[in-house]
């Protein structure tokens, strides 16, 4: 998981850096999101998520939320990408229970959140902002997974995912993937 944690975090990084200071506010598939509030989502969840890989408490965010990112998206997000990736590759990062999100869980479960994130939100960005990508195949796998076990219990029309869309049986893993989460994969800015 550490491994994939890790190529999903320099997709992201990558991805933020390809972000201009003049899309800051433009739409994005989250559809509470422009994309200031995408990076500023993607920056937190990776400062929480390193927090849950050390085993350190939760911290509540503060509200409302502070602009993390600023006019320079990129150079803000990288430095918090690699820390929650190699946060993520220490001995005993996946052991036991560990607080992250909600509350308490175990780390293996927070470890597949923080990839999930990583991937399904840096697709959201580089949609916002007309920036190609495509996921790793198996962060891509290990992600759909993720999203199945989270989505299939949850309120689609309330919780963290819409409603499934609908995509071919031949299309790929991370259309499906990003289809089951609620998002088309043909959304463009």
């Amino acid at each position: 998981m550490e491994q994939l944690i890790s190529k999903a975090a320099e997709s992201a990084k990558s991805l933020m850096s390809g972000v201009q200071a003049s899309q800051l506010d433009a739409s994005t598939p989250c559809k509470d999101f422009k994309v200031r509030d995408l990076a500023n989502h993607m920056a937190g969840l990776a400062m929480g998520a390193e927090r849950a890989a050390k085993k350190l408490d939760r911290i509540a965010p503060p509200d409302p939320m502070p602009d993390m990112v600023g006019d320079n998206p990129g150079a803000a997000y990288a430095p918090i990408a690699d820390a929650n990736a190699a946060a993520w590759s220490a001995p005993g990062a996946l052991e036991g229970n560990t607080n992250f999100g909600p509350g308490e869980m175990p780390a293996q479960m927070a470890a597949a959140i923080t990839l999930m994130e990583l991937a399904v939100h840096s697709w959201d960005l580089a949609a916002a902002t007309g920036q190609s990508y495509t996921m790793d195949p198996e962060v891509a796998a290990a992600t759909y997974e993720t999203v199945k076990q989270l989505a299939s219990g949850s309120d689609r029309d309330g919780g963290p995912f819409g409603p499934e869309v609908q995509v071919s049986d031949s299309a790929s893993v991370q259309d499906q993937l990003l289809a089951f989460s609620g998002r088309d994969p043909n959304w463009s800015a």
